[in-house]
C-alpha cells in the first residue's frame, strides 16, 4: 500500500468537512420528506423510498446550491466594492503625495513678486521681494527692464535671486529704488511669470501674470482707487474692472 502523501490526509479531512457543510441541509430536508412519505403511505417499498429520497435530495441540493451561489456572489461583489474603494483612496493619496513631492522638488505653483512701496518722501519706489504659495521657489532669476526698452537687444538687468521659502521676503539691494515704470520677468525651476509695475502720481499699481496664453493667468494684483488711465489694456480694462467688481 502506498504511503499517504504529506498533507493528503488533511486535504481529505477538509474536503469531507466542506461536503458536510454544503449537503447537511439537503440531507435533512430529503430525509424529513422521505420519512413523511413513508409515514403517510405506510406501503412504500425500498425502491420507492430510495427514489423519493434521491429526488428530494437532488432538488433540495440544487436549491441550496443556488442560495449558496448567490450568497457567495454577493459576498464577492461586496469584497470587490471594498477593494475598489480602498484602491481609489490609495490612488487619491498617491496623487496627493506625487503632487506634494513635485511641489517640494520644483516649487509647484508657488511664485515670488515685488511688493512695491514708496520710500524717501513718497518719491521713489522700494522693491521688496515676497514669496507666495505653499512650496519654496528655486533658482529664481529676474530680468528687469522698462517697457520702452523691452524690444531693445541687450537692454535691462538680469539678476539671480536664489530661492525663497514660504512666508518669507527680503529686500533686493541690487535693485535701487526707482520712480519709473518697470517690467520684471521671473524664471525659476517651476516656470516663468511676469510682473508689471506702474507708478502714477503717488499711486502704485501692479500685476503678476503666469502663462503664455492671452489673456495670461492673473496671479495677484494691486490697483488703487484713483489710479489713472495709462493706455494699457491690462491696467485700464482688466485690473480696473476687477477692482470695480471687488468693490
Amino acid at each position: 500500500m502506498w504511503p499517504a502523501r504529506p498533507g493528503h490526509t488533511e486535504l481529505m479531512r477538509h474536503t469531507f468537512i466542506q461536503l458536510a457543510r454544503e449537503f447537511w441541509i439537503p440531507a435533512v430536508i430529503a430525509g424529513s420528506w422521505t420519512a413523511w412519505n413513508v409515514y403517510s403511505s405506510q406501503a412504500m417499498g425500498a425502491s420507492q423510498i430510495v427514489a423519493g429520497f434521491s429526488g428530494s435530495f437532488f432538488l433540495s441540493s440544487w436549491a441550496t446550491g443556488q442560495f449558496l451561489r448567490v450568497k457567495k456572489q454577493a459576498k464577492a461583489e461586496s469584497s470587490f466594492a471594498l477593494i475598489e474603494q480602498r484602491t481609489s483612496l490609495l490612488l487619491d493619496r498617491l496623487d496627493t503625495s506625487t503632487d506634494r513631492l513635485e511641489g517640494v522638488t520644483t516649487g509647484g505653483d508657488a511664485f515670488c513678486y515685488f511688493s512695491p512701496s514708496f520710500a524717501q518722501g513718497n518719491v521713489q519706489v522700494n522693491p521688496f521681494l515676497v514669496h507666495s504659495g505653499e512650496y519654496p521657489v528655486y533658482d529664481v532669476r529676474v530680468w528687469m527692464i522698462s517697457p520702452e526698452e523691452f524690444h531693445l537687444a541687450g537692454a535691462g538687468i538680469n539678476l539671480g535671486l536664489g530661492y525663497l521659502t514660504p512666508g518669507t521676503g527680503r529686500t533686493i539691494y541690487q535693485i535701487a529704488p526707482f520712480i519709473e515704470d518697470l517690467d520684471f520677468q521671473f524664471t525659476a525651476k517651476n516656470g516663468l511669470w511676469t510682473q508689471l509695475i506702474r507708478v502714477r502720481g503717488g499711486l502704485i499699481a501692479y500685476a503678476v501674470l503666469r502663462g503664455r496664453t492671452h489673456p495670461a493667468d492673473l496671479l495677484i494684483h494691486q490697483y488703487p482707487d484713483g489710479f489713472p488711465l495709462i493706455g494699457e489694456d491690462l491696467f485700464d480694462v482688466r485690473l480696473r474692472e476687477s477692482a470695480l467688481t471687488s468693490d
